[in-house]
């Protein structure tokens, strides 16, 4: 709004973009026009919005995720046994943890939406139901994350895929860039050839 109305210029506002800013529009979010019934909401774990049926356990996650369906797999907390399960995942929602846990470092690592530490959400494994409050979700049924706001929604919720284009190449530049900052303060002609080595490979993306 700031460089339509003349106050900034493209390039200050691409300044001001914080780096996790910027990780959001990499990922899938949630259409800004759904309507949607937030249930409870965690720990933003890992970047990007995705929806499936609740299962509650990882070969469950893993046996339908490879028959095409989405699942969101729900735990209290996940450990390396269930990292099969969170590949064929479309999220994972867990009650415990925090930005540190297995859930979110994993799903950070592999590109998925995770909301952790979402301590309103009651877990039963053996009834294969959560409660939240007065709201009851079965298995089967569908739940929508977003892993960069922390919220979970009931239902379906429409989603946004995230676009590549010339528009955005800027952005990417500098989040691929990010972690060179020190060495271009201290070798500047550095910044030139690796500029123009990213975005070559970057441009390589959108032809």
């Amino acid at each position: 709004d700031m460089v339509e109305e003349g106050i900034i210029t493209k390039e200050e506002a691409i300044l001001r973009i914080e780096p996790n800013q910027l990780n959001q529009l990499l990922h899938r979010r949630i259409d800004p026009n759904a309507k949607v019934e937030v249930i409870a909401k965690g720990l933003q774990a890992s970047p990007g919005a995705a929806y499936g049926k609740v299962v509650f356990t990882a070969d469950e996650a893993e046996e339908l995720g490879k028959e095409g369906e989405r699942v969101i797999l729900v735990r209290t907390e996940t450990t390396p046994d269930d990292i099969h399960g969170m590949v064929e995942a479309q999220g994972v929602l867990t009650s415990r943890g925090g930005m540190t846990s297995h859930a979110a470092v994993v799903a950070r690592g592999m590109g998925k939406a995770c909301v952790a530490g979402c301590s309103v959400l009651k877990i039963n494994t053996e009834k294969e139901i959560i409660s939240v409050n007065d709201l009851v979700i079965k298995k089967g049924e569908f739940i929508t994350i977003d892993g960069g706001t922390g919220e979970v929604f009931l239902g379906k919720v429409d989603l946004i895929d995230w676009v590549l284009s010339l528009e955005l190449l800027p952005l990417w530049l500098l989040f691929l860039l990010q972690p060179y900052q020190q060495q271009f303060q201290e070798q500047p002609g550095r910044f030139f050839s690796l500029f123009w080595s990213v975005a070559n490979k970057v441009s390589l993306l959108l032809w």
